[in-house]
């Protein structure tokens, strides 16, 4: 009952959360980058993934905190490529191979 409760909770505080952000538009997505004119929609945010993130920490964090952190840390190495802060895919494919890598490592024990 208590993950209902929970579960809607964070649907409400989003849905408020996101008008809010939309209303202000903070965290667009369209950056004027030749791969993102293919896309119709220009006013897209990015405070999905936030959301879907936050979440899964809260919601996985007692059943196992390193998946959570996996997730946590994964959403970050995205969320700074889409902001333009790391703008080399190849680092950034890096990186999140050593992180699924050392994942699929500790995961085992």
């Amino acid at each position: 009952m208590m993950f209902f409760l929970t579960t809607f909770f964070l649907i409400l505080i989003f849905f408020f959360t996101n008008n809010y952000i939309k209303k202000f538009n903070y965290l667009p997505n369209y950056k004027g980058q030749k791969h993102q004119k293919f896309s119709g929609l220009k006013n897209i945010q990015l405070s999905g993934g936030i959301f879907l993130t936050l979440a899964s920490v809260f919601l996985f964090y007692n059943y196992n905190p390193l998946f959570s952190l996996f997730i946590l840390l994964m959403f970050v190495v995205g969320f700074i490529s889409d902001i333009n802060f790391l703008s080399s895919p190849k680092i950034r494919l890096l990186i999140q191979s050593i992180l699924v890598f050392f994942f699929c490592f500790l995961i085992r024990y």
